[in-house]
C-alpha cells in the first residue's frame, strides 16, 4: 500500500513547490513557452499566458479541468492543484517533518453543491457540481516528484531511503464502513464532490466493472480516482470475503447513486471460471442499468490504479471510435490450459486438474491468449453476453484454466465470429497496437521491488518508465 503514494506523483496529486508570495521563490518549477509562473495560494503554479480571469468557479466552466484559485484571480489547472487523501499515517520516532506531525484525519473540504442521493437521476443538462480543489498534501516535505519522474538516480536513491523512515496506517474495512454510514460525512471526507467535468465528458459516460476481494481502502481509492457522477460503477465483491468488506462496500454504494454491488456474487477461485463469471455478472447488470447510456465498459481489479484522468480517458475512447482494446494473440505454449479439463474445488479454494481430455472448441475457433481486462464498446459487450456463438464458446471455457484470459481474446481473434469493433492487421489477426487498457510490470523485469502474485508493485524506480506508458491504468 505504501507504493500508492509514490504512484500519485504520476498524476501530479502529491507534488507542487511551495512559495510564500513571489514567483521568484520558485526555483524548481519550470513552465513551457505558453505558460507563466505564478505563486498562487502558496504553491508555484504554471498558468497560461492568457489565462481566464475569474471571480468565482463559474467563470472557469469553459476551461476544461480548471479551477478558480482561492484568491479569485484566475483559473488554474486543477489536475496539478488537487489534494488526494492518503489516509492515516505516522512518522517513525525521531523522524522530523515540518508539514505533518503525528496522526491526522483528512480535513473536510468546502463543497459547492450537494451530491446526488439514491434515487436521483443525473440528467444530461443537469448543472455540474463543484468543490474547491485544495493544494497538494505532502506527506514528506522534501520529496520532489518531478525529479523522480525525470529519472534522476541520485534523487531516487535519496527518496528510497527517506521512504524507509515512513510508516502508514490506513483505515480498516470497519472504519470505512462506519464513516460511510453517514453519507454526507463520507462524501465530504473523501471529496466525492470535487469534480469539474467538460461537456465532452458528460456526453461520453463510461461503465466500470470493479472486482474486489480485500482492502476496502484500496478499492475506495481506485473508485475515487475514476469516479464521476455521470458514469456508472458495478463492484463485484468476492462472496467468500469477510463480512466487514461486504458491509463497507455496500455502505459506500448507498452513498453514491451511480455505484452498486453486483446482483449476483461469485465465490471466486483464482484461475477458475468464477473469476470470469464475476465480470460477466457486472457486465450484465451494467447492460440492464437504464439511468446511464454508457458508451464503453472498462473492467478493473481493485489493485489497479489509473494513469489518466477521466477527461484523458474520454479522449482516448473517442479515438477508438467504436473499436475495442482487447489483447489477443495465438500462443501455443498455453495450450495446457485448454487441452485438459479443470474443476473448481470450493473446499480448498483451488483449481484442480481432472486429467480428462478436453473436447475441441465449438465453431472451429482458434483459442487465443490475452488479458482478463479490456476496454469494450457497448456493442461488443452485448455480443459477448448475448450472441449464440459467443455463449457456446463461453460455455466451453467453463472447465478450462484461466478462461478470463482466453474468452475475450478468442472472440476478438476469430474474425469469422463477427465480433463488433475489432481492428485486424494485414495478416488477419487483431492489431496489437490497439491494446492500451492496462500495463503490467512483472517480477522478471527491471529492479527488484516488492512483489504480489508475481506482479511488481509500482515504486520510485519505475515512475520514470510508467509516466511514458500509453495505458489507461497500471497494475
Amino acid at each position: 500500500m505504501k507504493c500508492i503514494f509514490i504512484l500519485l506523483c504520476i498524476l501530479g496529486y502529491a507534488w507542487s513547490e511551495t512559495c510564500s508570495s513571489a514567483s521568484s521563490e520558485c526555483r524548481h518549477t519550470t513552465c513551457d513557452s505558453t505558460s507563466e509562473l505564478h505563486c498562487i495560494d502558496g504553491f508555484c503554479t504554471c498558468t497560461t499566458a492568457h489565462s481566464v480571469r475569474c471571480t468565482s468557479l463559474q467563470d472557469c466552466l469553459n476551461v476544461a479541468d480548471w479551477d478558480c484559485t482561492q484568491n479569485r484571480r484566475h483559473c488554474i489547472d486543477n489536475l496539478r492543484f488537487r489534494r488526494l487523501k492518503i489516509g492515516y499515517y505516522h512518522i517513525k520516532k525521531n523522524q522530523k517533518d515540518s508539514t505533518f506531525q503525528g496522526r491526522h484525519r483528512p480535513k473536510t473540504i468546502k463543497t459547492y453543491g450537494k451530491p446526488l442521493s439514491k434515487g436521483q437521476t443525473f440528467l444530461p443538462n443537469m448543472t455540474l457540481r463543484y468543490v474547491r480543489n485544495p493544494g497538494p498534501m505532502k506527506i514528506v516535505q522534501e520529496v520532489d516528484c518531478q525529479q523522480i519522474i525525470e529519472g534522476k538516480d541520485d534523487y531516487i536513491a535519496h527518496v528510497s531511503e527517506l521512504m524507509k523512515e515512513m510508516e502508514y496506517t490506513f483505515l480498516s474495512d470497519s472504519e470505512i464502513e462506519e464513516l460511510a454510514m453517514n453519507c454526507d460525512k463520507f462524501l465530504n471526507t473523501f471529496d466525492y464532490n470535487r469534480f469539474i467535468v467538460s461537456q465532452i465528458e458528460l456526453d461520453f459516460p463510461i461503465a466500470y466493472s470493479i472486482l474486489t476481494y480485500k482492502d476496502v481502502v484500496q478499492t475506495e481509492k481506485l473508485l475515487r480516482a475514476i469516479y464521476r457522477p455521470h458514469n456508472v460503477y458495478c463492484i463485484h465483491v468476492d462472496r467468500s470475503s469477510g463480512l466487514s468488506l461486504h458491509n463497507a462496500i455496500k455502505a459506500i454504494s448507498k452513498c453514491l447513486s451511480n455505484v452498486f454491488v453486483a446482483s449476483t456474487l461469485e465465490d471466486v477461485i483464482y484461475e477458475g471460471y468464477s473469476r470470469l463469471k464475476a465480470d460477466l455478472n457486472c457486465m450484465s447488470d451494467l447492460l440492464n442499468y437504464s439511468d446511464v447510456n454508457w458508451k464503453y465498459l472498462i473492467n478493473l481489479p481493485s489493485q489497479e490504479y489509473p494513469l489518466k484522468t477521466n477527461s484523458e480517458i474520454v479522449k482516448v475512447l473517442h479515438t477508438l471510435n467504436g473499436t475495442n482494446s482487447i489483447e489477443s494473440y495465438y500462443y501455443e505454449a498455453t495450450h495446457y490450459r485448454i487441452n485438459q479439463t479443470y474443476q473448481e474445488n470450493y473446499k480448498t479454494s483451488k483449481l484442480e486438474l481432472t486429467g480428462e481430455i478436453k473436447a475441441p472448441p465449438p465453431h472451429n475457433v482458434t483459442v487465443a491468449k490475452g488479458s482478463a481486462y479490456g476496454t469494450f464498446s457497448r456493442r461488443f459487450v452485448e455480443f459477448a453476453l448475448r450472441n449464440p456463438k459467443a455463449r457456446d464458446i463461453l460455455k466451453w471455457t467453463e472447465d478450462t484454466l484461466s478462461p478470463d484470459e482466453t474468452f475475450w481474446a478468442t472472440l476478438a481473434f476469430n474474425k469469422n465470429l463477427g465480433a463488433p469493433g475489432i481492428q485486424y492487421s494485414a495478416s488477419g489477426v487483431p492489431n496489437p497496437k490497439s491494446w492500451i487498457t492496462v500495463g503490467v510490470m512483472w517480477q522478471s523485469k527491471g529492479p527488484t521491488r516488492e512483489v504480489c502474485h508475481g506482479i511488481k508493485l509500482s515504486g520510485q524506480l519505475h515512475i520514470c518508465a510508467i509516466i511514458k506508458q500509453p495505458y489507461l491504468s497500471i497494475s
